[in-house]
């Protein structure tokens, strides 16, 4: 096996292992409804939610890349902000999970 492929083994597993762990602290989320946590100290689900939005902005500048154009630029985010924690934490645990 080439280094290269065993980087790209490396790398896919870590993923799966990453997507595993989130699935399971979104499953712990359901038992946890009577702490919604804040923009100081953000929940499972508002956490993995913003997560989400991350890999997604990952996912379309790959694609940008792969098809020869500029990757979009994306704002900063305050993670500090109410109105960020909340927009994430409106998201359900199903809604992220999918």
């Amino acid at each position: 096996m080439s280094a290269t492929a065993q980087l790209r083994a490396v790398v896919v597993g870590l993923i799966a292992f990453a997507a595993a762990e989130e699935e399971m602290l979104l499953a712990s989320a359901a038992s946890d409804v009577a702490d919604p946590g804040n923009e100081r100290r953000w929940a499972a689900v508002p956490t993995v939610a913003h997560n989400t939005e991350f890999k997604a902005q990952q996912a379309e500048r790959i694609a940008a890349v792969l098809a020869g154009c500029a990757p979009p630029t994306f704002g900063e985010i305050d993670h500090r902000s109410p109105g960020v924690y909340w927009r994430c934490a409106a998201r359900t645990a199903a809604a992220v999970a999918g």
